[in-house]
């Protein structure tokens, strides 16, 4: 390469990262919140510290394959403009149905297509293990840890079989000889689960060439933590066990902890590295292949103006047409009166005490006791929403059918509850506590339709703001204890309750 070239190149390069770094700061400005939320999250929450390292193992990752700045040119690229535009949409949807997940992953995407677009699809080929290595930057994961529990409760029941010690299994609690023991979300290994995929993928990366071997590495990146975490709550309840409950409990659970997976990441590195098969100077890209030809040459200052410009109305369509839809539909009244709800033949008892949902900055609230004629009890609970917006939504952090400072769950599914000739479907929640246990139904009502799952409930939210649905929404959760009968008779009991009452949706729909 003669030095003309060489300097020539280089021009190219630092003109397209200062426009580059132009797009990055005009995303953050317009994304401002998103972006404090995401790196909130990163600083303050432990399941995703790891999150802090993602950025540098990118720049490190670019830095190995420095070749292409030498080889190829920016091509800026209205194919990045495109996928800024969707990427706007997800973080719109997001916005308008307040998912932190989704809204991010708008974000992430949107950096993703700012790259595109500055740098071009060649570009983008020759780092592409580094530009979607990015998307380790969303926090997600929460929603494994209900699996991840019931995974780990297995594991320590087969484990404790296998040793003929005696356990009583209750969902995610389990009773043996001298002590009782929870498989708490901080006791499922999720946090180490998504630390240990995230160099799974880094691994199979910058150690092998052959896509079997990368593959092998990535499932080993899963299956090792997994198992590891199932060793480890073992080996806390055999600690217990046989120490007549004097350890495993308290600091000396996080220690043992955190010290057997620091062992298990060690032999899971040393495993991996027994079968790598790229040499250090073994280079990432054959930039010799014709489909490197046409990267070689400047686009003209007319396409990048033509692309840097629509990205930035790509980049700003979100945040404003989202700010246009809040404003317009925040001010929706709460005129409706749930306290006055009939329901023929039942009469009202003094509410309970022990069991009380929490649904922050409902407008109306309805928690009854209920008997009918035949001696069926009922917990009956409504939480009404005029029009869910930021900081007042339905499903959000905090909100749910039992308050954990006093409720565990012990287990949770999907049931459809027979009324008339209306199948519902609601989600089944157990409940543990010192007062005994509780079986829940709940449901959501969301752009007039009934749905158990949370995720379609936010979806249906933003449907509406967005087509002009129906904006006000509720969930109603029905509850009796599980007495000396079993979960199975309560079941069939609840069932009956909510055959006797009214049409479900004429409760709401009024």
């Amino acid at each position: 390469m003669n030095r003309e070239f060489a300097v020539e190149n280089r021009d190219h390069w630092i003109r397209a990262i200062l426009m580059w770094a132009g797009l990055v700061l005009l995303l953050i400005w317009g994304f401002w919140d998103t972006v404090t939320q995401l790196v909130n999250f990163w600083w303050y929450d432990p399941y995703y510290n790891y999150c802090l390292l993602i950025l540098p193992i990118v720049g490190y990752v670019v830095y190995e394959r420095r070749e292409a700045f030498q080889k190829i040119v920016p091509q800026a690229s209205f194919w990045g403009t495109l996928w800024i535009l969707g990427a706007g949409a997800v973080w719109l949807m997001g916005d308008l149905a307040d998912v932190n997940v989704v809204r991010q992953t708008g974000l992430i995407l949107a950096l993703q297509g700012s790259i595109l677009a500055v740098f071009g699809l060649r570009v983008v080929a020759a780092f592409l293990f580094p530009f979607f290595y990015l998307l380790f930057l969303i926090p997600t994961g929460e929603f494994l840890i209900p699996t991840l529990q019931d995974i780990t409760t297995d594991f320590v029941v087969a484990a404790l079989h296998l040793l003929d010690i005696p356990v009583y299994v209750e969902g995610v609690f389990l009773t043996i000889p001298g002590g009782k023991f929870h498989v708490a979300e901080a006791c499922a290994g999720l946090r180490f689960l998504i630390a240990t995929i995230a160099l799974g993928f880094l691994m199979a990366n910058l150690a092998y060439k052959t896509l079997g071997r990368q593959i092998i590495v990535v499932l080993l990146s899963v299956a090792v933590p997994v198992i590891a975490n199932g060793v480890r709550a073992t080996g806390i309840v055999l600690i217990g066990y046989y120490s007549g409950m004097k350890h495993a409990v308290g600091t000396d659970h996080l220690v043992y902890g955190w010290l057997f997976f620091a062992i298990v990441l060690v032999i899971f590195i040393s495993i991996s590295m027994t079968f790598t098969n790229r040499a250090l100077n073994d280079p990432y890209t054959d930039f010799d292949k014709p489909f490197w030809e046409k990267a070689r040459f400047p686009v003209s200052w007319g396409r990048v103006g033509g692309v840097l410009s629509l990205s930035v109305a790509a980049l700003m369509v979100g945040p404003l047409y989202s700010a246009h839809i809040e404003d317009r539909l925040s001010q929706q009244s709460a005129d409706r009166h749930l306290d006055h709800i009939v329901l023929p033949g039942w009469t009202d008892m003094p509410p309970p005490t022990q069991w009380r949902p929490y649904f922050e900055g409902a407008d109306r609230e309805v928690f009854r006791k209920i008997v009918n004629g035949s001696g069926l009890e009922l917990d009956l609970y409504i939480a009404y929403y005029a029009y869910q917006f930021r900081d007042k939504e339905m499903i959000r952090y905090g909100n749910g059918v039992a308050a954990p400072t006093m409720w565990n769950r012990t287990s949770g599914r999907r049931v459809t509850v027979q009324r008339g000739d209306n199948d519902y479907p609601f989600a089944e929640v157990t409940l543990h506590s010192r007062q005994g246990n509780r079986l829940v139904w709940y449901a959501y009502w969301v752009n007039d339709k009934i749905t158990a799952s949370a995720y379609e409930a936010k979806l249906q939210d933003a449907l509406a703001k967005l087509f002009n649905g129906r904006l006000d929404s509720a969930i109603m959760a029905f509850s009796i204890p599980i007495e000396d009968g079993g979960l199975e008779k309560a079941r069939q009991e609840l069932q009956r309750a909510i055959h006797h009452l009214p049409e479900l949706r004429n409760i709401l729909v009024r």
